[in-house]
């Protein structure tokens, strides 16, 4: 199937099957029983599970917590360190040893990476921002293998109703934010100049929010350019899926 089909896919087409995969897929989980709704754990493991088993039904290889180490991939934590000091961003330290990700899609004729997938338990801008700048990191690190077709940031924002809108603002500040990355930029870090070309992959980014009652996630799928293309809410309540504009 793949032979015939990966010439055709692109990502566009490779977030709207994400997407479909959750919308099937997350009314079976049980994240709202008893004390576990707020274990960040567990959210973690189920929502990365999720995005694993939507690149298996695409039929890619498929790696989850994939880790950099200095010893071995020291230009792209270099990198990676830099624009986290252009960006102000104070998460990591200069001596960072190691740091992974998620979720990677990968073709199995010859493991070239297809898509990359982060989810962040809390929705801190920081910690978003710092997943975005990862990705062009990877990218202009190693352009054969790391240019890939989508990347997904995805995170939970909060289960309180209040902060519904405050979810869509921060939606727009990462589609913000991936516009900028789209149009590259030359990063000064340690006496040495780090180039970063324009990304083309196109972006899946999903929120989720909700009470022990329903959960609500948001997605929007922005092209090359940082334009969205689409965007659509759902809700999810202990019976049944509702899916809305």
């Amino acid at each position: 199937m793949l032979e015939n089909s990966r010439v055709s896919i692109n990502g566009f087409h490779l977030a709207k099957n994400v997407v479909q995969h959750l919308k099937m897929s997350i009314g079976k989980l049980k994240l709202t029983e008893g004390d576990n709704f707020d274990d960040y754990g567990l959210w973690h493991a189920r929502i990365t599970g999720l995005f694993a088993e939507a690149g298996i039904k695409e039929n890619f290889i498929i790696e989850v917590r994939r880790e950099f180490r200095r010893n071995q991939h020291s230009d792209f934590l270099n990198r990676y360190l830099a624009l986290c000091r252009h960006r102000n961003l104070r998460t990591w330290s200069d001596k960072l040893p190691s740091t992974d990700v998620d979720v990677i899609y990968l073709d199995p004729r010859n493991c070239s990476v297809i898509a990359m997938c982060e989810y962040e338990n809390e929705g801190r801008l920081d910690h978003l921002t710092d997943n975005i700048l990862k990705f062009q990191a990877l990218a202009s690190s190693t352009k054969e293998n790391y240019q890939p077709t989508l990347c997904i940031v995805s995170f939970f924002f909060s289960y309180e109703p209040k902060w519904m809108a405050a979810g869509d603002e921060l939606l727009t500040t990462l589609e913000n934010l991936v516009k900028k990355i789209s149009e590259g930029e030359i990063v000064s870090f340690k006496d040495k100049m780090y180039e970063f070309p324009p990304m083309k992959p196109w972006w899946l980014l999903i929120v989720f929010y909700g009470t022990r009652q329903e959960i609500h996630w948001r997605y929007s799928i922005i092209n090359p350019q940082g334009k969205r293309e689409e965007e659509k809410e759902f809700l999810r309540t202990h019976s049944n899926n509702i899916s809305r504009k």
